[in-house]
Formats: C-alpha cells, sequence, structure tokens
C-alpha cells in the first residue's frame, strides 16, 4: 500500500459505514425536504435509520467472512490439518456460496 499499513484501509472502510449508520444515506426524504414537500409514507411505515444500520451490518459482516474465507486454507495448512478435512471445508464453503446463487437466482426468477 502506498500510505499506511494494511490496517488503514480497514480503520476507512469502519469509519465509512460508521458514518453511514449514524447520518444515513440521503435520499428521496431529503430531496423531498429540499423542494419544499412532504414526502408520501404510508401511515404504518416505519421512519428511521434503519436501512442504513441493516446496511452497515451487512457490510462488515461480508467484509469479515470476505478476509476469514480467504486467508482460512493457509492458516489450516500452517497448522498441519490433513488434506481431507480443507478439502471438506472447502466443499461446504463452495457449497453455501452455490446455494446463495440459486436462492438470489430463484428469487429473481418468482420475483419475491
Amino acid at each position: 500500500m502506498a500510505c499506511g499499513d494494511g490496517n488503514d484501509q480497514g480503520r476507512r472502510a469502519a469509519a465509512a459505514v460508521a458514518i453511514l449508520a449514524v447520518r444515513g444515506l440521503p435520499g428521496r426524504v431529503a430531496n423531498m425536504r429540499e423542494a419544499g414537500r412532504k414526502p408520501r409514507v404510508a401511515p404504518w411505515a416505519p421512519i428511521g435509520r434503519g436501512f442504513s444500520l441493516l446496511l452497515a451490518i451487512a457490510m462488515t459482516d461480508s467484509a469479515a467472512r470476505l478476509g476469514f474465507l480467504t486467508f482460512l486454507p493457509f492458516l489450516l495448512k500452517i497448522k498441519g490439518v490433513d488434506l481431507p478435512t480443507r478439502i471438506a471445508l472447502t466443499l461446504i464453503f463452495a457449497g453455501g456460496a452455490a446455494s446463495k446463487l440459486a436462492s438470489g437466482w430463484l428469487a429473481a426468477a418468482r420475483g419475491t
């Protein structure tokens, strides 16, 4: 990395997630306030920072999972885990990824 250590990029990402969780994403409500109109929202719809918080949690979860799964095979090799165990774990993780892909395709095909 050109500037800073390897943790510098992680700190920047964490700061961006924290800012988005606290402030929320700029959206339609902010644009309507600028225009001087009230947003048309169903009376039962919750208004708050729920989406921003869920987005921040999902981003953090995805980043942690990606880092863990990237370096897990190397860690297992260093620890001396035998080959069949490593292959079994690889197949489990590949099956999880394939099921997410299939579920996304199915949801898009069914419209839910």
